[in-house]
């Protein structure tokens, strides 16, 4: 009798190779996982912010304790304060009480993983630099960072940026517990409060600014905070590059993609790690053969979801900004592109916005059987009031047939 072993091996230590890693180590009956990265990437520096949904995995999948988050530079992320959009001018995306997200250092968090996997004998560790059709695993998930060949991919043609400077500075303690996402005057600035620093982020389109009109704009916004949040010495700081794309094809019946070598989306709302536990969560299903979903439907899934994530990203822009500048002229003209290619389907996403304008989220006949590109029901109401957009969209809507 022939006895049928399974192995799958996860390619990359970045944080979706880390979420990965706990995803399957945790849940999926194999005989042999094997954890592969090349120790001559060096990982993302940069700290990141999550939804709710990333600290609950991790206390189911882990055992996370806050002493254990306090490992990794986390702190409590229980919102999002927006800053200089058209609209209220200055409101609060806020969380579920009692549910939180988290902002969290990528260097460290990636270190405290490895660090609890590499004693552990269920998963095999492998320090080379490998070629996927080398691998011999029944399943194989890439999370190698290396963004797809252009033919593979898609590009997120309705995101305005395309390039980040980041900058980061000692503190005494976290003096907020929401991410700031303040709209500039050739962008907008990300702020995360992390334990021992602040990182400041300016997002831009490196085609449409200067580095120097940039810089000049940075400056500005981290003096308005530097009193205010008792900033120390400049640790960190990098330039970066970006392009938004979506990967064509990202689930087969063997090969699955998360992380950069799946897809990038701008940083706006935060949206990665969600979709990277996604990812390996449909990954999951798929390859334990329970019939629930195919490659086909994955793949569906996934297309769906992160059209679905740049539509939401796009309400920001389509409110625009107190300023008056060449970005924000571009990017509320594609914006506006967007929402009403979006407003003239009955899609997900059209469904849970013209119902949030309308008041029609208590009505339990209304289509809402799920988070629309990573927001409830509650997210879109708070951002669309905030961003003062709700009689646009409805004008918008109508145009496109709806009845409003």
């Amino acid at each position: 009798m022939v006895i049928m072993r399974r192995k799958l091996s996860v390619v990359g230590r970045g944080t979706a190779g880390c979420l990965a890693i706990i995803e399957y180590a945790n849940n999926f009956a194999l005989d042999e996982i094997e954890w592969i990265y090349d120790p001559d990437i060096p990982t993302a520096s940069v700290g990141e912010g999550t939804t709710h949904l990333i600290p609950e995995f991790l206390t189911i999948n882990m055992g996370m304790t806050h002493a254990d988050a306090a490992t990794f530079n986390s702190t409590f992320k229980t919102g999002i304060r927006k800053t200089g959009w058209n609209g209220v001018g200055d409101y609060r995306h806020s969380f579920a009480v009692g549910s939180c997200g988290m902002h969290f250092s990528a260097i460290d968090f990636q270190k405290h993983v490895f660090n609890k996997f590499k004693e552990n004998s269920s998963v095999k560790i492998l320090e080379k630099n490998v070629d996927i059709d080398s691998i011999d695993s029944d399943y194989i998930m890439v999370c190698s960072g290396s963004k797809p060949d252009k033919d593979e991919s898609y590009t997120a043609e309705y995101i305005p940026v395309n390039a980040a400077y980041v900058k980061g500075y000692e503190w005494e303690h976290p003096y907020i517990t929401e991410t700031l996402c303040i709209a500039s005057a050739h962008g907008w600035v990300f702020v995360i409060p992390l334990q021992n620093r602040c990182s400041f982020g300016y997002i831009y389109n490196k085609d449409i600014t200067t580095y120097s009109e940039m810089s000049s704009d940075f400056d500005k916004v981290i003096n308005r905070y530097k009193d205010i949040f008792k900033l120390k010495s400049q640790i960190a700081e990098q330039s970066i590059a970006f392009s938004n794309y979506l990967r064509k094809e990202n689930f087969t019946d063997r090969i699955v993609y998360n992380g950069n070598a799946s897809f990038f989306l701008e940083p706006l709302e935060a949206t990665s790690t969600a979709i990277a536990n996604q990812i390996n969560t449909q990954a999951l299903t798929l390859w334990n053969h329970t019939d629930i979903l195919t490659a086909e439907d994955c793949n569906n899934n996934y297309l769906s979801t992160l059209t679905e994530i740049e539509a939401m990203i796009c309400l920001h822009y389509f409110a625009g900004s107190k300023y008056d500048t060449e970005f924000w002229k571009f990017a509320t003209s594609i914006a506006e592109e967007n929402i009403r290619k979006n407003l003239s389907t009955h899609n997900d996403f059209s469904e849970i916005v013209v119902n949030s304008c309308l008041g029609n989220y208590t009505d339990p006949s209304v289509y809402f059987y799920r988070d629309v590109g990573t927001w409830n029901i509650g997210s879109y109401i708070q951002n669309i009031y905030g961003l003062g957009i709700r009689d646009r969209i409805l004008e918008i809507a109508e145009e496109g047939g709806w009845h409003v």
